[in-house]
């Protein structure tokens, strides 16, 4: 019997479908291109440079000398984030990292006090480097209250070496910065300047902190206390003073915010922390 040629055509797609069905085109996969991370620079840093420049009247002496950097940074992608930590206060920076693994960093502080500088971050350039740690280079700008100061100025050069560490997770260290009086009772305590220097060193005893408070003025006084890992609570005396309250809370990079009451006599001052940073103890 011979089929309709409409039934033939039809069992010719028939079979046509079934050996498509039966050996199906594999699609092609996708293509990622390697993304490279970029170079991390989070931790503490400890540089040394050269002072090859000098901008300002007074630093011609030390031209050719080494200078010190202390530097603390946190990292995440490409965006980097920290602190120039020193007895000036801690001065903000942040910057990004390039792709061929180079960061440039950049920030301002205002001055602590009326005798203490300000510092502009006007270059710091750098790079991971084999032999010397990081290979680029710092300039940096003291800037004190009042734009005419004869002391305002700077001076730079090429970063000879570094060494660098982990971030410390502890208050243990050597902390510097100011501090303003926010309240203030009639007596001893409140003759010393309303702004001022302040230094606090502290060790951590599992979890116990012993320590000293130095402010502008007065002599150090011993202090100690606990944590709970990211705030403090000290209190202590000295020759002619009580530290009746420090409360203070830090972050990963460095910085150290509070308050503190002081008590002499009849009197006593509030202050709060400013601009105070922890040093690169970790080197």
């Amino acid at each position: 019997m011979r089929l309709p040629w409409y039934t033939l055509a039809a069992l010719s797609v028939a079979v046509g479908c079934s050996e498509q069905a039966a050996s199906p085109t594999s699609p092609l996969s996708p293509t990622t291109a390697a993304v490279a991370s970029p170079a991390s620079f989070a931790g503490a840093w400890q540089i040394a440079y050269r002072n090859d420049e000098c901008l300002s009247r007074h630093c011609f002496s030390s031209l050719g000398q080494e200078s010190r950097l202390d530097l603390r940074l946190t990292q995440i992608g490409d965006r980097v984030t920290g602190v120039i930590a020193g007895p000036t206060g801690y001065t903000d920076v942040t910057g990004t990292v390039t792709p061929d693994g180079r960061v440039s960093l950049g920030g301002r502080s205002t001055p602590g006090s009326d005798s203490a500088p300000g510092l502009v971050v006007d270059r710091l350039e750098f790079e991971r480097d084999t032999a010397s740690g990081l290979r680029g280079y710092v300039r940096l700008f003291s800037e004190y209250d009042g734009e005419t100061s004869a002391y305002n100025g700077g001076a730079g050069g090429a970063i000879v070496r570094a060494r660098h560490a982990a971030l410390s997770d502890t208050f243990a260290g050597t902390w510097q910065g100011y501090y303003d009086t926010t309240d203030c009772l009639p007596g001893p305590a409140c003759l010393t300047e309303r702004r001022g220097e302040l230094e606090l060193t502290i060790a951590d005893h599992a979890g116990g902190l012993t320590g000293t408070l130095s402010i502008r003025l007065r002599p150090p006084a011993a202090v100690s206390g606990a944590h709970d890992g990211r705030s403090a609570r000290l209190a202590g005396a000295g020759l002619d003073y009580q530290v009746e309250a420090l409360h203070v809370q830090r972050d990963a990079t460095g910085r150290l915010s509070g308050t503190a009451t002081l008590r002499s006599g009849g009197g006593g001052m509030t202050i709060a922390l400013v601009r105070v940073g922890r040093l690169t103890d970790e080197l």
